[in-house]
């Protein structure tokens, strides 16, 4: 975990725990830090036919201005390999993305992101941190 500017960077079950509630093998119970749950896909609400777990190259929609955002291009996208997703009230949000439908891929109060590790070292300079 990296420390930025007193926020929490987070990806993957990092992310899960800091929410209430996580699906992701059974239900459980998560830190509670940022209201809100993480859960499976519902392909029922995809617009068209899509694979889950969601992985590859994905935009991501800026919803608020912030210090962890200030360098990026208009257009920015991040690796993805995951099956849950957030649901919270869009006072968290800070980054949105859309795979069948739109989800929440970044979250504040505590900076939480959703992407493949595995990318995150280009992801990271991108962000000039």
């Amino acid at each position: 975990m990296l420390v930025v500017e007193s926020h929490f960077w987070v990806s993957g079950g990092g992310m899960q725990l800091l929410f209430e509630s996580s699906q992701e093998f059974g239900d459980h119970k998560g830190l509670g830090l940022i209201e809100g749950e993480v859960i499976a896909f519902d392909k029922s609400k995809f617009d068209h036919k899509l694979k889950v777990p969601h992985m590859g190259w994905n935009e991501l929609f800026v919803q608020k201005e912030t210090p962890l955002f200030k360098n990026l291009q208009e257009e920015f996208y991040l690796y993805f390999v995951h099956s849950y997703h957030v649901v919270c009230d869009d006072r968290y949000s800070i980054g949105k993305t859309y795979y069948g439908y739109e989800f929440v891929s970044a979250g504040i109060e505590i900076i939480s992101m959703e992407f493949n590790h595995t990318q995150r070292r280009a992801i990271v300079w991108g962000l000039g941190l």
